[in-house]
């Protein structure tokens, strides 16, 4: 959220369409963009600036007619605010990024301890860190009711935002890996960890993990290894048949569905 609101004149900008000169056009949706701003985050933008030729370029028009049109105006968001709806108020002072000595907290909930717990996975939030004189590294499913107020969700979302889902930070990530924008792909695995931790009981969780595990090349495990932790952590997602046949045609999130339930057991 401190993003968003640092970046207003951005936003304006991108609201106005003042000094455009890249005009973008996703389905029904058609973006003023500039070219300082969107080729300085996306590498794919910057070489089809430097080196595709055509009228299209020439005239400082781009069209997506192959991209979905939800996932692009989550990418044109990144760009300009540096986050997408809905936001996170990652400023939230119950919830700070870094802790006195710079270390990042991952408020990775729920959170199971691996064998010693080994940095940076013990740095879980503010009020939690696992030590030998804190939780002795065997958490299970931990989840801080002081980050979570007692009450789920995970993440605290902006005023008018209080909606979250797992299929958009899903989507979020598969438009950030094709235009080359890693900022963007981490904040939506972030994202997509939280939502999982709260949605993964909906029916939407077991299309967003489909989503998740075909949509980008196989080895890129991002998403895939929030899947595999979740499955991991809530075995009842065995019953359903459709998680079955998941894991039956994806034999690396399998494989670390195996590893995480072992690295739970030791």
């Amino acid at each position: 959220m401190e993003d968003v609101k640092s970046k207003g004149w951005l936003k304006e900008l991108l609201d106005s369409g003042a000094y455009s000169d890249l005009t973008v056009t996703c389905g029904p949706d058609t973006y003023k963009l500039h070219k300082a701003v969107v080729c300085s985050q996306s590498g794919f933008f910057a070489a089809a600036m430097r080196f595709t030729a055509g009228k299209e370029v020439e005239d400082g028009t781009i069209d997506f007619p192959d991209d979905d049109p939800a996932a692009m105006k989550l990418l044109v968001q990144f760009m300009y605010l540096g986050d997408y709806e809905p936001y996170l108020d990652l400023d939230s002072p119950k919830r700070p990024l870094l802790d006195t000595s710079g270390g990042r907290y991952t408020y990775d909930f729920p959170h199971t301890c691996k064998f010693g717990c080994p940095s940076p996975d013990h740095r879980i939030c503010p009020h939690h860190q696992c030590w030998q004189n804190t939780c002795n590294t065997g958490c299970v499913r931990f989840v801080c009711t002081d980050c979570t107020d007692c009450n789920p969700p995970a993440v605290v979302l902006v005023p008018g935002h209080e909606t979250t889902r797992c299929f958009p930070h899903s989507i979020a990530y598969e438009i950030a890996d094709k235009y080359q924008i890693n900022e963007l792909k981490e904040l939506a695995r972030k994202k997509f960890s939280m939502a999982c931790a709260l949605h993964w009981k909906e029916n939407e969780f077991l299309y967003a993990a489909q989503h998740a595990c075909t949509s980008t090349m196989n080895e890129d495990m991002g998403l895939r290894l929030i899947v595999a932790k979740t499955v991991a952590a809530h075995i009842e997602l065995f019953e359903r048949d459709m998680f079955k046949q998941l894991l039956s045609e994806h034999g690396n999130v399998a494989v670390a569905v195996l590893e995480e339930m072992i690295g739970r057991w030791q």
